[in-house]
């Protein structure tokens, strides 16, 4: 099936064939919190060619943006219906002279951002694995520190794609929330589809680098229908059963499952370091950048070589997405190359008819072997070279020099970076963007298999130094203590202290803290405890405000032995009264509750029949109360009274029935004449004198609970008298 409309077969030159500019196609949306009373200010930059612009707003689950709460001829709105602590997508639509932009921002007012980020598979070349082990493991540990709950493997570039898909399908089965995948290496790569999405076609027509399959989890993915040899390139042919998806669009609706970055310095051979090299620099960079040991400055570079384009627009990937991350006035047009060799941005954009390894106005492959660009989240767009798969390809190129941290292929389609602004990870961005089904403008691409982020996907716009040297020591039989080291950031506004169990999702233990140590209060649990420290501020920038959080300080306690308190309780019928009995462990207060009586701090005791409220010979339910300083619990129990029908005093001796009722005859195993007593519960006589012939006539005795003793005999049977 052929899917290329002639406005995407246009391919990418150097050239403009309208007169409006990628700016024009833009919006430069900004937003800024407000508080007392809570709001979010929207304002972007003019154009003197717009008309209008219409404000939509929805939540992050919405799927649709729904009617505009706004329209203005100005460049301002104030959203006063926010909720603190609420994030809210923004979309501004401008309506020019024959023209259209589009601009958005997530945003909120004083946003806690999730701390918990899900779990993490990294998988590894085997051939690197070993020469990088210590940098992989600081990486794993990065990850770890960041939320993440990591498990990294080493595979073969021998794997089939299929193979590497069910091992990552069998960690998401050992996951609830597996939410992210870092390659590392030339782990083999997918290949899917029958497209071009640079307009060339049939030299570049047929199956593009498709890393997404490894991210999709439930969708069908065949080889059996596309035949297309066309391409000057073997790699893109793809014909059924040789191991190419035939898929273009990427199955399904939605968004793919999880985030998913690659590292990949192989076969950059203008290079004159090895790819482990390359590698290497690349993950001390990024663990530099998550250490704020370096930042650049917030503001973003346009080098466009293409203009509107008909309406594509490929530099409105950096006017529409720099303004809500760094301002819509920090953003800057100026060579690519020349400018960053030694002025820092943090974002750059870069377009220009394009080679494998090259892109017109911007530099070749072989260029950038010299060069040290001073940018960290650079997108570039041009011919040839998103399809990244390819030796001394111009994406990995610029991914492997200065410091530059994560690139995108960004044209066909548009991509949505603006969540970085409130928090978010690069990997959302590209999840948002792999999945969108035009909920956000995409242009021509949306959805195709080719979308793919280079460079680590958790990575986040910036970082706060953490603190260090945590301890955690169990101090008593319930407490931890922690103690650290405060971060060098001196406008932090204080420390989070969060905890886990046995590898569970993360969960804060403390306010913000503005001490270096915390005592954690009552592990009752067996368990290995995890702690983080992290240092947080508030971020007041252009995509709102939030929380943000450096990596976290860790260590760990084990507490082998559970400290919730509990008791074995026994009870006793000896005569008239029974014996309560507790056992108990990790107990300071024991509380026993009859149903007229309280018993307060007695671990063993004797109580009458009357005193447990019992008032009958089955028995009486009660409750105990066990308590510590940091938990309670009740235990329900049964005491068992006299067994009715027979009891028995002393040897040979029998008295049945009881209970009895007023007016029957007691009959009482016993030879001879004895002298008896029958007592209440108050110790009181009620009846008294001698059985003979082995019965004894009970008179009116009111019913109830008796003690019926015997001259001669040492005890006494409890009675019970029936109305």
């Amino acid at each position: 099936m052929r899917i290329f409309s002639i406005l995407c077969l246009i391919t990418l030159f150097s050239w403009n064939v309208d007169a409006q500019t990628a700016l024009q196609y833009s919006v430069r949306l900004q937003a800024k919190a407000q508080e007392n009373p809570t709001a979010i200010e929207l304002s972007w930059g003019e154009d003197a060619g717009a008309n209008s612009y219409r404000i939509f707003r929805k939540t992050l689950e919405a799927t649709s943006w729904g009617s505009q709460i706004a329209s203005t001829a100005g460049t301002t709105y104030v959203d006063t219906t926010v909720q603190e602590g609420m994030r809210y997508d923004y979309r501004v639509v401008k309506y020019g002279n024959g023209y259209l932009g589009y601009g958005y921002a997530r945003a909120g007012v004083r946003v806690n951002i999730q701390r918990d980020r899900g779990g993490a598979l990294i998988l590894v070349e085997t051939e690197i694995y070993l020469a990088l082990l210590p940098e992989l493991r600081r990486f794993k540990k990065d990850l770890d520190e960041d939320g993440y709950r990591t498990v990294m493997l080493n595979l073969t570039d021998s794997h089939e794609v299929a193979d590497i898909k069910g091992i990552i399908e069998g960690v998401a089965s050992l996951f609830d929330d597996l939410t992210t995948l870092v390659i590392i290496g030339h782990i083999p790569v997918p290949y899917s589809g029958n497209l071009a999405p640079d307009g060339h076609v049939p030299d570049h027509q047929g199956a593009w680098p498709a890393d997404v399959y490894y991210a999709d989890l439930d969708g069908t993915w065949t080889d059996n229908s596309i035949n297309n040899t066309s391409a000057n390139d073997p790699r893109n042919d793809n014909v059924p059963g040789d191991g190419k998806f035939d898929q273009s669009v990427i199955p399904g609706n939605g968004e793919p499952e999880l985030m998913i970055g690659r590292i990949d310095m192989r076969n950059l051979s203008h290079f004159s370091k090895t790819e482990v090299e390359l590698t290497k620099e690349y993950l001390d960079r990024v663990h530099a950048y998550k250490q704020a040991e370096w930042t650049l400055p917030k503001r973003g570079l346009i080098d466009d070589n293409f203009g509107g384009f008909g309406g594509e627009a490929f530099a409105s990937n950096g006017w529409r997405n720099f303004a809500p991350m760094v301002g819509k006035d920090s953003i800057f047009t100026a060579d690519y190359r020349s400018t960053m060799a030694s002025q820092g941005y943090l974002f750059s954009y870069g377009c220009g008819g394009g080679s494998h390894e090259s892109a017109s106005g911007i530099g070749t492959s072989t260029q950038l072997v010299g060069d040290s660009l001073l940018t960290g989240f650079t997108m570039l767009f041009g011919s040839y070279f998103g399809d990244w798969d390819r030796q001394n390809n111009f994406l990995r190129s610029a991914l492997a020099q200065g410091r530059t941290m994560t690139i995108s292929w960004a044209g066909r389609p548009w991509w949505h970076y603006y969540p970085l602004g409130s928090g978010e990870s690069i990997g959302a961005c590209a999840k948002l963007t792999q999945g969108n089904n035009n909920l956000y403008e995409s242009s021509y691409g949306a959805r195709f298999v080719h979308v793919a982020q280079l460079g680590d996907p958790s990575l986040r716009m910036e970082y706060i130094a953490p603190p260090t040297n945590l301890t955690a020591d169990t101090v008593d039989t319930f407490n931890v203590q922690l103690n650290w080291t405060s971060s060098p950031d001196q406008e932090i506004d204080g420390y989070y202290v969060y905890r886990r169990q046995d590898k569970g999702p993360w969960e804060r233990r403390s306010d913000v803290l503005t001490e270096t140590s915390y005592l954690d209060q009552c592990l009752l649990d067996t368990s290995t405890y995890e702690y983080q420290v992290v240092a947080t501020k508030l971020v007041d920038g252009c995509s709102g405000s939030y929380y943000n959080e450096s990596l976290g300080e860790m260590d760990t306690v084990l507490i082998f032995q559970r400290k919730y308190p509990d008791a074995q309780i026994t009870s006793q019928p000896s005569g008239i009264s029974i014996q309560f009995t507790a056992q108990a462990s990790c107990t300071d207060q024991i509380t026993w509750k009859f149903p007229d009586t309280t018993v307060v701090g007695s671990y063993s005791f004797m109580a009458s029949l009357e005193q447990t409220g019992m008032t009958n010979t089955v028995g009486v339910q009660y409750q105990v109360v066990v308590s510590n300083r940091c938990y309670s619990d009740t235990i329900d129990a049964f005491a068992t009274g006299p067994i009715p029908g027979v009891e028995e005093l002393g040897v040979g001796c029998k008295v049945f029935p009881n209970p009895i009722r007023s007016g029957q005859t007691l009959h009482i195993e016993l030879e001879g004449r004895h002298g008896y007593r029958i007592y209440d519960l108050q110790g009181r006589v009620v009846a008294q004198g001698a059985i003979q012939q082995k019965t004894l006539a009970i008179g009116a005795i009111r019913p109830g609970t008796y003690l019926l003793t015997f001259d001669d005999i040492e005890g006494a049977i409890p009675l019970v008298v029936m109305p």
